[in-house]
């Protein structure tokens, strides 16, 4: 990798994070390597030091890798809106997108993500519902990502159990209490799958474990975490997915899907050559819900 431009060094960011080198007049580089390169897909930006934000990324795929699928185009969706009164609800509002006829309701973790995943639902054909509710997440700068702190940030006090247990149950009751009857008034009586991606997916993963009762299915896409122990009883099925360029968060999914397996719950689990990156996520949404319909 080599970039050239003015002023300190910057760092390679995406799949990854790593500082760029000094070599030549106004030129930084940096020599990668990565394990199956061939079947690899790389997300990568440039971040400066003292910049809001990287600049834009891009995303790479080997020679063997299948064509990237185009962008689909935006659809508009309405912006999030409480669904009931109090802090809680205040603070999680609720976006909702559906095709004409759908089959399931996906209950979706970090529903600001709602806009971009529906393009992607829609384009691919897929017949569900999505609720998307809002994180909250709290706005870091990307350069004071190492002062991070989990309990200052509702995302993680809602998604992560052991961050702060209370605001974690009180967030799923919400869910599940109002959220997921909210919808069902709105689009039927269908069943309903929990999908989250990073955080959100150790939410998903806690939904379908907590409330296999409530859920048809999880759509879990880079587990950090495990969920808290299944309870005596069925546990839905699970779509998994990590990269393998995501060492710990690969780990994780693949012990959880291996644990699952063992307990006879249907799961399917896709390690591709890709990182934490968006790019991923994305890509793999509609086969995963897709497996996860036919079950």
């Amino acid at each position: 990798m080599a970039v050239r431009r003015d002023g300190p060094a910057p760092l390679l960011v995406g799949t990854v994070r790593e500082q760029l080198r000094p070599s030549g007049q106004g030129l930084w580089a940096l020599r990668l390597q990565v394990p199956r390169l061939e079947r690899a897909c790389l997300e990568l930006g440039i971040y400066v030091p003292g910049a809001e934000r990287p600049e834009p990324r891009w995303v790479w795929r080997g020679p063997a890798m299948r064509p990237a699928p185009p962008e689909p185009p935006p659809i508009e969706v309405a912006p999030p809106q409480p669904i009931a009164t109090g802090e809680r609800a205040e603070r999680h509002a609720v976006t909702c997108w559906s095709p004409a006829r759908p089959h399931a309701l996906v209950l979706c973790a970090d529903g600001e993500d709602v806009p971009r995943l529906a393009a992607w639902v829609a384009a691919a054909h897929v017949p569900v519902a999505l609720v998307g509710i809002a994180s909250a997440a709290r706005i870091v700068p990307y350069g004071e990502f190492d002062t991070y702190e989990q309990r200052a940030d509702p995302r993680a006090c809602a998604y992560l159990p052991e961050v702060d247990p209370t605001y974690f149950a009180d967030h799923m009751a919400y869910v599940t209490g109002t959220v997921l009857p909210w919808a069902r008034d709105r689009l039927g009586q269908l069943p309903a799958l929990a999908f989250g991606v990073s955080n959100g997916a150790v939410w998903a993963a806690s939904a379908g474990v907590l409330h296999p009762e409530l859920f048809a299915g999880v759509v879990a896409f880079s587990l950090g975490t495990a969920p808290p122990p299944a309870a005596a009883g069925a546990i839905p099925p699970h779509a998994l997915v990590a990269g393998r360029l995501e060492p710990d968060f690969d780990r994780v999914t693949t012990l959880y899907a291996r644990d699952l397996r063992s307990r006879g719950v249907p799961v399917r689990l896709r390690r591709p050559t890709r990182g934490h990156d968006s790019s991923m996520w994305v890509e793999e949404l509609a086969p995963a819900l897709r497996w996860a319909l036919q079950r």
